[in-house]
C-alpha cells in the first residue's frame, strides 16, 4: 500500500468504528519536534477550537499511530509555522473523520528580552 492508500485506510478504519475526530498533539524546540500524543473521539465537536470537555481516549494502534504520525507532520502541521527551532512551540492536529476536515492550532514560543542602561559615578552618590 502506497502512504496515500495508508492514510486512506486508517481514516476509514476509525470512521467505520464510529470516531469522528482524532487529536494529535505535538511538541518541539531546539531543532526538534515530535508528536507527543493522540485521541480518538466519537463526540460531535462544535467549535474546533474549543475541544475542552471533550471526551478523548488513547485507543490508537500503534501500526496505525505510525502512519498518522508520519502524514501528519510530512503533509500538514510542517507546512505551517516552524514549531519546532529555537525557542519552539507546541500545537495540536484535529482531523475530522467525516468529511476530511483539519485545524491546526499551533502556539509558537519566543523569548523576550528587555534591555536597560543605567549610568553613573562609583566616586560621587
Amino acid at each position: 500500500m502506497s502512504s496515500t492508500e495508508n492514510i486512506d485506510y486508517v481514516l476509514l478504519k476509525y470512521n467505520m468504528l464510529g470516531y469522528k475526530y482524532i487529536k494529535i498533539l505535538y511538541s518541539g524546540g531546539g531543532d526538534s519536534g515530535e508528536i507527543d500524543e493522540m485521541y480518538i473521539t466519537k463526540e460531535t465537536i462544535d467549535n474546533l477550537k474549543d475541544t475542552y470537555g471533550t471526551e478523548w481516549i488513547a485507543l490508537i494502534e500503534d501500526e496505525d499511530y505510525g502512519i498518522l504520525q508520519d502524514f501528519a507532520c510530512e503533509n500538514i502541521i510542517e507546512k505551517y509555522e516552524n514549531w519546532w527551532d529555537n525557542d519552539g512551540g507546541a500545537g495540536y492536529l484535529l482531523i475530522n473523520l467525516l468529511d476530511g476536515e483539519f485545524k491546526v492550532i499551533n502556539e509558537i514560543y519566543y523569548q523576550q528580552s528587555d534591555t536597560f542602561e543605567h549610568d553613573g559615578n562609583i566616586f560621587k552618590n
